[in-house]
């Protein structure tokens, strides 16, 4: 019921973009007001949440307290088990030394995953009720109440991508990658984008872009249609992330369940940007190349992960990124086209949402707080 209620209140508050609230000298905008009260909310529910909401909210409490039981910042990274790790457990090992309150790992995880992607939207969408929909319908939100270590690297690493976009040598940018990928290694899959950045703008065409994304993505799916099956081989443990068979998916006697449907329906978006790009010179600058780029490999791995369960995750930095690069390219196209992409949008992915709450993705029903 309460993530029924936080969907209803994305809506309902939206009207708040109309208002602006002045403070002495300061003019608060509604729809910043809007984007802050919403996030706020998502970080209450995710910080006071029990250790039985989240799929693997019990096992980061476990690593907390064994980080709580070290004696030093070593011994602390040893018995957390996650050594790749060493951000996350320096941050954890830090605020255990100051204070003696288990929840407090979760309230500080769930912080930096709720500011981050409000940095991001406010930041960089043109739309902010979009962005906070498609956060919610992609499922981003319910996943980050499972893989929390992942989306805390996620919510730093994609604030660095646009700052490392603007200004390559971007100092702070670069800083931010690095201490994202000290909390999760996940992120390294930005890069497969920040390549693109790279690229002399004289060859970076539309159709270069295009090209460069379908071929690296491609490659990069058959390989690891390769190296999966080995990994399974090596350890079979691994089979029950990778066998194609999931209540998340309607086909499961293949595993090319609604996850593709979703995918593809996110390439048609993407590839009716690209077509307006090539063919509506007055609206190329509303839409990022880079962003393209990322938007391409996003929905062709999207494609050849979707059987491996566990692989998605891999694709989470990129569908973060989608949530600012659709309202934006939406922004770019006429009235009519507007509705019916919105219109589109909004029915597709709201089942989408739907089915993962009735499914219980990511084990967040029945959703307790932790003192209960």
């Amino acid at each position: 019921m309460i993530y029924i209620m936080q969907m209803v209140a994305v809506f309902a508050l939206w009207p708040i973009k109309k208002l602006n609230i002045r403070i002495h000298k300061t003019i608060i905008e509604g729809k910043n007001l809007y984007l802050f009260l919403i996030f706020l909310m998502f970080f209450l529910t995710m910080g006071l949440r029990g250790i039985k909401v989240g799929s693997d909210t019990q096992t980061y409490m476990w690593i907390y307290e064994s980080i709580m039981d070290s004696n030093s910042f070593m011994e602390a990274l040893s018995r957390s088990t996650i050594n790749s790790a060493p951000v996350y457990v320096g941050c954890q090992y830090f605020i255990s030394r100051l204070f003696d309150f288990k929840q407090l790992s979760i309230l500080i995880n769930s912080f930096v995953v709720a500011f981050g992607f409000y940095t991001f939207i406010k930041k960089n969408s043109n739309n902010y009720l979009l962005s906070v929909f498609l956060f919610v319908a992609l499922a981003l939100y319910f996943e980050s109440m499972n893989g929390t270590r992942q989306f805390m690297a996620v919510a730093i690493g994609v604030n660095a991508y646009e700052l490392i976009k603007h200004n390559v040598k971007s100092k702070v940018g670069w800083l931010l990658f690095i201490i994202s990928i000290g909390i999760h290694n996940i992120v390294i899959a930005l890069g497969l984008a920040f390549i693109s950045f790279f690229i002399k703008n004289r060859k970076k065409s539309i159709n270069n872009v295009f090209v460069y994304a379908f071929l690296l993505s491609t490659s990069i799916g058959v390989f690891a249609s390769f190296g999966i099956e080995i990994m399974v081989k090596l350890f079979p443990y691994y089979n029950i992330y990778l066998n194609g068979v999931s209540s998340a998916q309607i086909l499961q006697s293949t595993g090319r369940g609604r996850i593709v449907l979703v995918y593809l329906f996110l390439a048609i978006i993407i590839g009716y940007s690209f077509y307006t790009f090539k063919n509506n010179i007055k609206k190329k600058n509303a839409i990022d190349k880079d962003d393209l780029c990322a938007a391409l490999i996003c929905f062709i791995l999207g494609v050849y992960f979707s059987k491996d369960f566990l692989l998605t995750r891999v694709l989470w930095p990129f569908l973060s990124l989608l949530i600012v690069f659709i309202p934006n390219f939406i922004s770019s196209v006429n009235r009519k086209q507007y509705r019916l992409i919105m219109m589109c949008l909004y029915v597709v992915l709201s089942i989408y949402w739907l089915m993962n709450l009735i499914e219980n993705k990511s084990n967040i029903i029945p959703y307790s707080f932790f003192w209960k």
